[in-house]
């Protein structure tokens, strides 16, 4: 098995995800009263695929290394943006204080912080199956097909790769918080003094973050 290649793709992975979190963000969420929805496409980031990609050129690589390289960081990438684009928020209740706020405009408030798993996601078997993980970067390998000596080690590379970032994304996902996505809004029928406080109605969320901190 090829354990630089290994290793290589998987601290690039890391290191990768960390830059990408440092700069998600949700976006495009609507708010009624209290309560925050956002379609799929809602939590865009950095160019996950491009700060992966670079920290895996930073090794240097001999033989067909470069090709298993390359064909894991393509995999994880195109599997990662699939979850990424897959999130959704469906009904939170992320601004209780939405349900009854007193003034013409509420202020910017931060969301109730939930775990992201809370959250409705497609595509996590992407990244957290080390099975499916492994099929898509075996899917992207472009070598011949060598000996069966050959294949046996290019599977055990990819397999160990699998596993391994699929175990990381599987404790992130499990962990991560969202926090401080900060929402604001009109608030409907405020008209004092006979009426002083009323839920938000299309509200939405302001830019900034992290989100995911």
């Amino acid at each position: 098995m090829q354990q630089a290649v290994v290793t290589a793709v998987v601290e690039a992975t890391r290191k990768a995800h960390a830059t990408w979190k440092r700069g998600a963000q949700f976006r495009n969420i609507t708010i009624q009263g209290a309560i925050a929805r956002g379609s799929p496409g809602c939590l865009a980031g950095p160019d996950f695929g491009a700060l992966l990609w670079t920290g895996v050129q930073a090794r240097p690589y001999q033989g067909e290394d470069r090709a298993l390289a390359e064909a894991a960081a393509k995999g994880i990438a195109a599997n990662f943006a699939s979850l990424v684009n897959g999130v959704q928020v469906t009904g939170l209740m992320w601004y209780p204080t939405f349900a009854a706020a007193p003034g013409p405009v509420a202020p910017p408030t931060a969301n109730v912080p939930c775990r992201l798993a809370s959250l409705a996601i497609s595509g996590t078997g992407g990244v957290t199956n080390a099975s499916m993980l492994q099929g898509a970067m075996k899917s992207r390998l472009m070598v011949p097909p060598g000996t069966r000596e050959q294949q046996q080690a290019r599977d055990a590379a990819l397999a160990a790769i699998a596993q391994e970032v699929a175990t990381y994304f599987q404790r992130w996902l499990n962990s991560q918080l969202v926090c401080n996505v900060m929402g604001t809004g009109p608030v409907a029928g405020y008209s004092p003094p006979r009426v002083v406080a009323g839920p938000v109605t299309g509200g939405h969320v302001l830019p900034g973050g992290p989100h995911l901190p």
